[in-house]
């Protein structure tokens, strides 16, 4: 106990090092669950159920959509919030809303999110009654529906329903300086539903089973993620202020680019195992799942490092601490490309011999799909990492170039699969990101790079660095 209230204590003086080392958990936590979960899901259910699985929990991600990127827009906004000083010169760009500076603004913030939070989660409900009714007949993946595959299908969207909720608080621990809390609550849940995943399989080796564990580890990282927020920040948010329909307009306007970016998002990365599902048929899933999701680990375990540095960042430009936000942007971007070309090597020689090691010979892609992997991966990353502080300094021009990206993607995939098989997946992901944002985001990032300074006056040029790094 008093070894957590060391590290505790030490994570509010050094919150962006503490995010670190909390990503580092949560994808420890991830990774470790999988290894455990993947080869009983594969042995028990064999490899068409366990494709069904792995397709179903792709497909429903969908659901996450329906965010439309309220949590993104919240994380940064409840940044900028707190570090607000109307008295003084901030860098932000036109998306930061300028609300009450402080703990009352994070208040009315709190009060305005939690209504359209309710309002995306109904959608999601929407969404995933018309997939299941509307769409999924139309598939190889389901052919035959039953009460058995709809309480399946209902038991899985629950829990990313839940997921949802879950964002909301999330979202206000990690733009008010609790990163850490949040990633630790988030990487247990990963590695817990996991073993819950698992234990309900050696009880009944059945989808519903796992299906159930999993609704019911969601239920309980939504409590674990409520009190949380409610403990540490209660005696500073004030719950019971009412939502201001202004700001309520003004988040939506502002979340609308970043719901069409992860939208497009989806398209380009998510949506693969379940269209591969679809076209090819669940047997065909299984070895490109495995290749994606040891690619998908990498990039998300060099991110922990990238994505924990922007509410600083943006905090910075809201105090208009400009060189300290730049210092802090080519640090980061040094950083994330250096570790970028190391998960490469690492996903295209290391990665196949661990696979045999985990879940026998004959279950992973063959070298060419790999290289093809491996390249998007890479060039998918040190194309993501200058993108994100532009995110962060309060403009989105991605959302056109997104939505291109990940139209080409998907036309790619149905035109290339069916002639090609699973080779056209990573053909198609690449050739889109070639044509769209591996070259513009990088060009968007240069120019936030010039403008930070010269949008400011020249007497903020005195600029306290701060430690945290």
């Amino acid at each position: 106990m008093n070894l957590f209230r060391l590290f505790y204590k030490w994570s509010q003086s050094h919150p962006a090092r503490a995010a670190v080392l909390a990503g580092w958990y949560q994808q420890g936590c991830t990774t470790l669950g999988a290894i455990i979960a993947i080869p009983f899901i594969l042995k028990l259910l064999g490899r068409s159920d366990a494709g069904l699985w792995f397709s179903l929990q792709g497909l429903l991600t969908i659901l996450g959509l329906a965010d439309f990127g309220f949590s993104s827009a919240v994380i940064r906004q409840a940044a900028y919030s707190l570090r607000f000083d109307s008295t003084k010169p901030a860098a932000g760009g036109q998306d930061l809303i300028e609300t009450r500076p402080g703990w009352a603004g994070i208040s009315e913030l709190y009060a305005s999110s939690r209504v359209l939070f309710w309002g995306v989660t109904g959608v999601a409900g929407l969404l995933m009654i018309l997939l299941y009714e509307a769409v999924l007949p139309f598939t190889k993946l389901i052919e035959v529906r039953s009460l058995h595959t709809a309480l399946v299908w209902y038991a899985v969207g629950g829990s990313i329903l839940l997921n949802l909720q879950t964002a909301l608080s999330r979202s206000f621990l990690d733009g008010i300086g609790y990163m850490f809390l949040g990633r630790f609550i988030s990487g247990t849940y990963a590695l817990v539903w996991n073993i819950a995943s698992v234990a309900a399989l050696l009880v009944a080796p059945d989808l519903f089973s796992m299906a159930m564990a999993v609704l019911g580890v969601s239920v309980v990282q939504f409590a674990a993620m409520h009190l949380a927020l409610s403990r540490l920040a209660g005696r500073e948010i004030d719950f019971t202020v009412p939502a201001s329909k202004l700001l309520v307009r003004s988040l939506w306007k502002v979340s609308l680019p970043f719901g069409v970016v992860n939208s497009a998002v989806y398209l380009v990365g998510a949506i693969q195992i379940p269209l591969l599902g679809s076209i090819l048929g669940p047997i065909a899933v299984a070895p490109y799942y495995l290749a994606a999701r040891i690619s998908q680990t990498l990039g998300t375990a060099v991110q922990q490092i990238t994505v924990t540095q922007l509410p600083h960042f943006t905090q910075q430009l809201a105090a208009g601490e400009c060189e300290a936000a730049k210092n802090r942007m080519a640090r980061t971007i040094r950083i994330g490309f250096t570790l970028y070309l190391l998960a490469s090597i690492f996903l295209y020689f290391v990665s196949p011999s661990l696979v045999r090691l985990w879940v026998g010979p004959g279950q992973y892609v063959g070298k060419t799909v790999l290289i093809l992997l491996t390249a998007n991966m890479l060039i998918a990353g040190l194309a993501a990492i200058p993108s994100h502080f532009v995110l962060a300094a309060g403009s989105n021009p991605f959302a056109l170039s997104m939505v291109i990206q990940g139209l080409l993607t998907v036309i790619g995939t149905v035109l290339l699969c069916p002639r090609i098989g699973v080779l056209g997946v990573p053909l198609s992901a690449l050739l889109a990101g070639t044509c769209t944002n591996y070259w513009y985001n990088p060009l968007k990032a240069w120019q936030l790079w010039t403008r930070i300074e010269t949008e400011l006056p020249t007497d903020v040029a005195a600029i306290v660095i701060e430690k945290d790094g």
